[in-house]
């Protein structure tokens, strides 16, 4: 059992007897990690991309952080694959972290039979119980803003999706693009569009709700990719009301060297 960190009076100032009591609320946070990153090789041919070091630890370790700050969050499921499942075991004895974590191995060897990443959120929810409120995040983000405006926009809304203007065309034919109402409802998305009709885009950290497992069984049953968590997001807008919640703040794709680099220079600096 957790045991409360400080010598305040209960609940005071200590996130985890927050977490506890905190009434209504069970939400698991799914970090996707199992994917293979081919574009980073060869340094990914022995590393997991959520393992590459960034500022002296792993990418996940910086997630991992973000999340733990969150009361609503009771569990953190980190879904990785057959080939760094030892690697990620590793990882996990030597973590110190307040909030459980949970790693689920999805069973793949290389990219060809991988699940996709909307594969291992049906995956990390069939070995989940009851139906949970889940907060996604892909893992290779790397980020410095926090977390608790999203779920905040969750609590007031409903489905939530982390956006931001990329500000150059040319960065948002990489990721999915999010057109909004005045209220901030997404009206739609479009996944890497060769001619984006704005440069408001979509990253990957969603806040879903209870539906979730129905929606990507319906998801799946229909015939869609389970690659890409944007094309699953703009489904998700077609079916449920979905907004967005704009975050500042120093972020980073980790999908090539280019990238890659790029943040060890952001964060060696912050840190």
């Amino acid at each position: 059992m957790l045991r409360c960190a400080t010598r305040k009076p209960k609940g005071v100032g200590c996130p985890i007897c927050r977490r506890y009591q905190t009434k209504g609320k069970y939400m698991k946070a799914i970090v996707l990690a199992a994917g293979f990153g081919t574009r980073l090789r060869p340094l990914t041919d022995n590393t997991a991309k959520p393992l590459i070091d960034v500022a002296g630890r792993p990418i996940i370790d910086h997630i991992i952080d973000k999340i733990e700050q969150l009361s609503d969050v009771d569990e953190i499921v980190v879904v990785c694959n057959e080939r760094f499942h030892a690697d990620f075991q590793v990882w996990q004895a030597a973590l110190k972290c307040s909030v459980p974590i949970r790693l689920i191995n999805d069973g793949t060897t290389c990219n060809d039979d991988r699940r996709g990443a909307v594969g291992d959120i049906a995956y990390a929810l069939d070995h989940t119980d009851g139906d949970p409120d889940v907060l996604v995040i892909g893992g290779d983000n790397i980020f410095a803003f926090d977390l608790q405006p999203l779920l905040d926009s969750y609590n007031r809304h409903g489905n939530s999706i982390v956006i931001r203007d990329v500000k150059s065309p040319d960065l948002a034919r990489l990721y999915a693009t999010v057109e909004l109402t005045p209220k901030g409802r997404v009206t739609a998305m479009v996944e890497k569009p060769e001619n984006p009709a704005t440069t408001l885009a979509s990253l990957c950290i969603y806040a879903y709700g209870k539906s979730i497992r129905q929606r990507v069984r319906e998801y799946a049953e229909s015939g869609h990719g389970m690659d890409t968590t944007g094309e699953f997001a703009s489904w998700m807008c077609t079916v449920e009301p979905v907004f967005g919640c704009a975050l500042e703040g120093t972020w980073f794709d980790i999908g090539d060297m280019e990238s890659l680099e790029n943040a060890r220079k952001a964060f060696g600096a912050e840190g």
